[in-house]
């Protein structure tokens, strides 16, 4: 009996261990707007690219992928990451005009983070992006290189609910 019970109390606490690392994975679902009164911007001057948020985008999410869908002009440009570390391709928009771009989206914890080689000018450069959530707004982070392939600027961008 007393057996039993041990195996029994075994069998629960895995049960509840594993209930708690799946809820560790945020749902990143909802249309997003940037929150120009915060962020950490490492330069005096805002950040390129981050008035994007001004139009905004939704992010939908299931236990596979997680699905960025922002309007650029009168184009709806849609990136679609595996959550699972395998290869992402997505086209996107650049000066030089469309191009394919691989990333791998992988979970470290509560937060996702997002790598991929950007080509800039023929250069090809590795970035990283991580999002995560706090009090209940969306934090995006990123470091892009900077002139040379040195280390750029930080930049953390806040997104409200909208």
């Amino acid at each position: 009996m007393r057996r039993n019970f041990l195996v029994l109390a075994v069998v629960v606490m895995f049960g509840a261990a594993t209930g708690l690392a799946a809820q560790a994975k945020p749902d990143f679902t909802g249309k997003w707007v940037w929150d120009h009164t915060e962020g950490v911007y490492e330069s005096p001057a805002e950040p390129a690219g981050a008035g994007a948020g001004d139009r905004g985008f939704t992010i939908t999410q299931d236990a596979k992928t997680l699905t960025i869908t922002q309007t650029q002009g009168d184009q709806t440009v849609t990136a679609v990451y595996n959550l699972d570390g395998s290869e992402s391709k997505n086209t996107v928009q650049g000066r030089g005009g469309a191009t394919e771009r691989v990333s791998k989206a992988m979970w470290d914890g509560a937060r996702l983070v997002i790598t991929y080689t950007a080509n800039f000018g023929g250069n090809a450069i590795d970035r990283k992006q991580t999002l995560s959530l706090e009090g209940g707004n969306l934090v995006v982070e990123t470091t892009p290189p900077g002139r040379g392939g040195g280390p750029g600027t930080f930049i953390k961008i806040v997104y409200k609910k909208g």
